[in-house]
């Protein structure tokens, strides 16, 4: 996409809770760098694609070939984890090194570890230490943030999120972050995003393109997934019909139907829910 669009040196703000920088071998890397649209397609993988040989770029290193195309000029990892430490230096460092395969020193200061990788400035931070930037930057957001405990790990959080969509919308518009192109990626195959929060991804992307939301439903479906998650699941039920009264075709309401009837052991009502 980035590709496409004849995007070159900018800055990327990733914000997940997965690098998605994975090493690539030189062969690999060097046919998807000369591949043109088709080719493209045929070299990429689905989540449950992994590990393929002539599949070799997926969800997991798509920003290394971006580097490596000057696409991306500097690249800024916001993690989930609510604030990091002196102590989160080491835990990154080790994480980075297992994904990357290469020794990457870095550096903590005001919150922010810093470092160079593949020859460009690498920031890692929290979403408060955020600095703001002078220029569009290339927004790259995975709602697998909202579900992963910490950015070193693969832990997947139920419940409520540490923070909610229109809450990260705000954020990063009192930051000033302007986004030139905006990405925005489920992760619900894999199991990165558990599906009763996909409809994460629509709230984000009606807030930037300025569509209105219906606050109503918005509400019900926040009461429905904190319910779900704790779990209550009467409570969660009653909020998920509430849900589906006002629109019957909300998959993702739906599907949390199906999960709360299943948690109270009403097999039927679940079928018919999923």
């Amino acid at each position: 996409f980035w590709r496409e669009k004849n995007i070159k040196n900018k800055i990327l703000v990733h914000i997940d809770g997965h690098l998605d920088l994975k090493r690539i071998d030189d062969l690999s890397l060097s046919q998807i760098l000369r591949a043109d649209k088709k080719t493209l397609k045929d070299l990429s993988c689905g989540p449950y694609e992994a590990g393929r040989k002539d599949k070799p770029l997926g969800v997991d290193n798509f920003i290394l070939p971006a580097i490596n195309e000057v696409i991306i000029k500097e690249f800024l990892w916001v993690v989930p984890d609510g604030y990091l430490e002196k102590d989160s230096l080491l835990k990154y460092q080790a994480h980075l090194e297992r994904v990357l395969k290469i020794s990457l020193p870095l550096k903590f200061q005001n919150g922010i570890l810093t470092g160079s990788v593949y020859n460009i400035p690498l920031f890692i931070c929290s979403l408060k230490d955020l600095p703001s930037f002078k220029e569009p930057v290339l927004l790259d957001i995975d709602i697998d943030y909202f579900t992963t405990d910490k950015g070193y790990n693969f832990k997947v959080i139920f419940g409520s999120p540490r923070i909610w969509p229109e809450d990260l919308f705000k954020i990063l518009r009192e930051e000033k972050i302007t986004p030139g192109i905006i990405t925005i990626a489920y992760s619900c195959e894999g199991g990165y995003t558990p599906l009763e929060y996909r409809y994460f991804a629509e709230v984000l992307w009606k807030l930037f393109y300025q569509i209105p939301l219906n606050k109503k439903v918005l509400n019900y479906k926040k009461k429905a997934t904190i319910n779900l998650g704790l779990p209550r699941y009467e409570q969660a039920v009653y909020w998920y019909k509430k849900v589906i009264g006002l629109d019957p075709e909300d998959p993702c309401a739906l599907y949390g139907l199906g999960l709360s009837f299943e948690g109270l052991g009403r097999i039927s009502e679940a079928v018919l829910a999923y």
